[in-house]
């Protein structure tokens, strides 16, 4: 399906009915990405519209010429949000840089969110100081083996751990697509969005699930502590064993703290139609 927004013209995919929750993929990836992440969870639960685009100059979305600045992407995704779903309540997610765009979407559509997932997010644009040293703790050998494949070495670069999940899961990254002039042009400045230096108004109130991974060597673990005041109903979740893929090397653990989210995300909407009728 796909949404024109004018200036920008977004793709996209749903499954389901219910409630809606978007999912962001990471950059330079596309939603199949995020399909693979979050589908398998998501799907068992009734009661959820799952909403995956995919960003602009990434996977069928094409880039726009008009959006040249991180913020002007965040402006075209809250677009993208409010012209599929007018004022209706919504939950976000998003992995890595995915992560940071729903942050954004708290900075400025906080009030009608019900819950948010940061999957090994990126916090601020220059996470090079927050970064892990590069470590590899299982299965080095079968590692370095698949990363001398034709165009699997960054496999070798972020993972920390292999297995046939994981695999699966890194040719879910590995077949997805980019306009890659264009990101450049786009992140070439890594001018952060504005909300990095603008705190919340007030903290977000929802059911809020972090997950980390101990030895990820490109966005790291530690600045999230940062904006933890922000949500003081986060679970934040460092995990063992796990790179930047960490959906792939720690599948079990992401999809028990998801499910444990989701219940939490469930009650708190509960709760709130409960007062609203109480009211």
């Amino acid at each position: 399906m796909r949404c024109d927004l004018g200036r920008a013209s977004i793709d996209y995919e749903t499954f389901g009915e219910g409630v809606p929750l978007v999912v962001l993929h990471g950059m330079p990836l596309d939603r199949n990405a995020s399909i693979f992440e979050f589908e398998p969870v998501l799907s068992t639960r009734a009661g959820w519209r799952r909403i995956y685009p995919d960003l602009p100059g990434h996977g069928r979305s094409p880039g726009a010429a008009a959006i040249t600045t991180p913020d002007q992407l965040l402006d075209v995704l809250v677009e993208f949000v409010e012209a599929l779903l007018g004022e209706a309540r919504f939950v976000a997610a998003g992995t890595s840089f995915g992560g940071y765009l729903a942050r954004g979407l708290v900075h400025r559509l906080g009030s009608r969110i019900d819950g948010l997932c940061l999957n090994v997010p990126l916090i601020g644009r220059d996470p090079e100081g927050a970064r892990a040293p590069r470590l590899i703790v299982a299965d080095e050998a079968r590692i370095d083996e698949q990363s001398r494949d034709p165009g699997w070495a960054w496999y070798g670069e972020m993972a920390v751990a292999d297995s046939v999940v994981n695999r699966a899961y890194a040719r879910a990254v590995n077949s997805t697509t980019s306009d890659a002039a264009y990101l450049a042009q786009l992140h070439g400045a890594a001018t952060p969005c504005s909300f990095e230096t603008e705190d919340l108004p007030e903290s977000f109130a929802p059911p809020t699930l972090i997950l980390a991974s101990r030895q990820d060597n490109v966005v790291g673990f530690k600045a999230v502590w940062e904006i933890l005041p922000d949500y003081p109903r986060a679970t934040f979740a460092v995990l063992d064993r796990a790179g930047h893929l960490l959906r792939g090397e720690q599948p079990a653990l992401f999809t028990a703290l998801v499910n444990e989210w989701l219940d939490r995300v469930e009650e708190w909407m509960d709760a709130g139609a409960a007062a609203s009728v109480g009211a």
